[in-house]
C-alpha cells in the first residue's frame, strides 16, 4: 500500500506541475501590464518629488500679489481761526495699498502698485482716489546676479535633478524586467529539475515494487530489500522538496508580476542557446556600449551639474549685492554684504563637497559598470563551455539507464543497479538545468549592464526575443 500511495502522490504532483504554462512573451506582457513593483514605484515617487521641487523653484518667477491697509496717526499743528498754532493734534490717515511683484529670469524685479490715503478732511472716497499715488519700482542687479539670479540657479539645479530622476525611473524599468526574466528562468530550471526528480522517483517506486515481490518470494534478503526501499523513500522526500522549490519559484514570479500564484503554473520555453566563444574585443565593445547607454550613469552625470548649480547659488547668496532701484519718486543704489566669514567659508566647503561627492559617484559607477559587464561575460563564457559537455554526459547516462533496465529485467544485474543509473541521470539533468539557468541569468545581467533593453521595446515578443540573444 505504501508503494501504491507513493505512486499516486507522484502522479498528483506531476499533474499539478503540468497546468497552463506561460510562454516568455506572455510573461513579458504580464510584466508590462503589471503596476510598478517596489523599487520601480520608489523611483517614480522620487521623480515626482523632483518634479515638485522644479515647480517650487519656478514659483519664484511667478507674480506675487500683496495688499495691506490700516491707518497712520500723525501729529500736526492745530489750525485755529485761520491761524497756525504751535499746538499739536493727532490726525488719523487711512491708508491702503495694492501691488504686485515679479522676478524675471535675468534678475530684474518689477513692483507696480497703488497707494490710496484718506485723511480727516476727505469725506468722500472718490476724492481720496483722485489723490492716490501710483508706484512703480524696478530693481536691477548690476553685479554677477544680473542674468543669473540665485533663483535661476536653483531652478536649473532642480531641473537637472528632475532629469536625473527620470533617467533613474527608466533604469528602474530595466531592473524590473531583468528581475522578471531571471525569475522566469529560475522557475523553468526548478520545473525541469522537478521533472527529473519525478522521473528518478518513478524508477525508485518501480524498483521498490519489484523488491517487495522478490522479498515475498524469498528471492532476496530482507536487508537488501530494506536498502532499496529506504532509497525509494529518500526519492519521495526529494520529490516533496522539489515540489516546495517549485511552489516558491512560482510565487516569486507571481509577486513580481503582481498576479495570483494560480496564474503562474510554469514556463513553456527553452533556455537560450549558448553563443560561440566570446573574445576580449567583443567584451570591450560591450563595455563601450554600456558606458554610452547606461541611464543611471547619465543621471549621475546630471547630478554633477546640479551640484555645481547649487554651489553657485550658495556662493551667490554669500557674495555682496549691488542693486539699482528706480521708481516714480526715487533712484537709489543699494549695496548689501553679509558680515563675517561663516557664509563664505560654508559656501566654499559646500560646493567642494557636493561636486566632489557627485563626481565620486560617477567614477564609482563607471568602475561598477565595467565589473558588471566583465563578470556577466565571464559567466556566459564559463556556462557555455560547460553546457555542451554536460549535455553529452546526460545523453550518456540516458543510454546507460536503458542498458541497466535491460540487464535488471534479464536478471544479470541487481535492482539497485537501475537505481544507480537513474540517480546518475537525474543528477546530470539537474546540473544541466542549473548551468542553463546560470547562462540565461548571465545573459539577462549582461543586457542590464549594457542597457540594451531600450524603452522603445514595448512589444512582448520583441522583449522575449531580446532576452534570449546576445546584445
Amino acid at each position: 500500500m505504501a508503494v501504491i500511495s507513493g505512486v499516486l502522490a507522484l502522479a498528483d504532483l506531476a499533474q499539478a506541475a503540468d497546468g497552463a504554462l506561460l510562454t516568455l512573451p506572455e510573461v513579458m506582457r504580464m510584466a508590462l501590464l503589471a503596476g510598478p513593483e517596489g523599487n520601480l514605484a520608489r523611483a517614480r515617487l522620487t521623480e515626482q518629488r523632483a518634479q515638485s521641487a522644479v515647480h517650487t523653484a519656478q514659483g519664484a518667477f511667478d507674480w506675487n500679489a500683496e495688499a495691506n491697509g490700516g491707518y497712520r496717526r500723525l501729529q500736526t499743528t492745530r489750525n485755529t481761526g485761520g491761524f497756525v498754532t504751535t499746538e499739536l493734534e493727532p490726525v488719523d490717515v487711512l491708508t491702503a495699498s495694492v501691488g504686485a511683484e515679479k522676478l524675471f529670469d535675468n534678475g530684474v524685479r518689477v513692483r507696480p502698485g497703488l497707494i490710496v490715503s484718506r485723511g480727516a478732511e476727505q469725506s468722500q472716497l472718490a476724492s481720496a482716489l483722485l489723490r492716490s499715488q501710483p508706484l512703480l519700482q524696478v530693481d536691477v542687479p548690476v553685479d554677477a546676479g544680473f542674468g543669473e539670479p540665485v533663483e535661476a540657479l536653483r531652478l536649473s539645479s532642480a531641473r537637472s535633478d528632475l532629469a536625473a530622476s527620470h533617467l533613474d525611473s527608466r533604469h528602474g524599468r530595466q531592473i524590473y524586467l531583468n528581475r522578471v526574466v531571471k525569475a522566469a528562468w529560475e522557475l523553468l530550471a526548478v520545473q525541469q529539475k522537478y521533472r527529473a526528480t519525478l522521473a528518478q522517483a518513478a524508477v525508485a517506486e518501480e524498483i521498490a515494487g519489484r523488491v517487495l515481490r522478490l522479498m515475498a518470494a524469498r528471492e532476496i534478503s530482507r536487508m537488501a530489500a530494506e536498502d532499496v526501499l529506504a532509497r525509494a523513500e529518500l526519492r519521495r522526500n526529494a520529490v516533496d522538496q522539489a515540489a516546495l522549490d517549485l511552489g516558491s519559484a512560482r510565487l516569486d514570479l507571481a509577486l513580481l508580476l503582481r498576479t495570483d500564484e494560480s496564474a503562474v503554473a510554469g514556463i513553456d520555453a527553452s533556455f537560450p542557446k549558448p553563443a560561440a566563444a566570446l573574445g576580449e574585443a567583443w567584451l570591450l565593445g560591450q563595455l563601450a556600449d554600456a558606458t554610452a547607454r547606461r541611464l543611471d550613469l547619465q543621471g549621475e552625470t546630471l547630478r554633477i551639474e546640479s551640484a555645481r548649480q547649487r554651489a553657485r547659488a550658495v556662493r551667490r547668496e554669500a557674495d555682496s549685492r549691488v542693486v539699482v532701484q528706480a521708481g516714480v519718486d526715487r533712484l537709489l543704489l543699494s549695496w548689501t554684504k553679509p558680515l563675517g566669514e561663516n557664509r563664505d567659508l560654508g559656501a566654499g566647503l559646500l560646493g567642494v563637497a557636493d561636486v566632489g561627492l557627485a563626481t565620486l559617484q560617477v567614477d564609482e559607477l563607471r568602475r561598477r559598470i565595467e565589473v558588471e559587464v566583465r563578470m556577466a561575460g565571464k559567466r556566459l563564457l564559463g556556462a557555455a563551455q560547460t553546457i555542451e559537455r554536460t549535455r553529452a554526459v546526460v545523453e550518456t547516462f540516458r543510454v546507460r539507464l536503458g542498458l541497466a533496465r535491460q540487464l535488471v529485467d534479464q536478471g544479470q544485474q541487481p535492482p539497485s543497479a537501475l537505481l544507480d543509473a537513474a540517480d546518475q541521470l537525474g543528477n546530470a539533468q539537474r546540473q544541466l538545468s542549473d548551468l542553463e539557468r546560470l547562462y540565461a541569468e548571465a545573459l539577462a545581467d549582461l543586457h542590464l549592464a549594457t542597457a540594451s533593453i531600450l524603452d522603445e521595446m514595448n512589444e512582448p515578443a520583441l522583449l522575449a526575443s531580446a532576452f534570449t540573444r546576445l546584445p
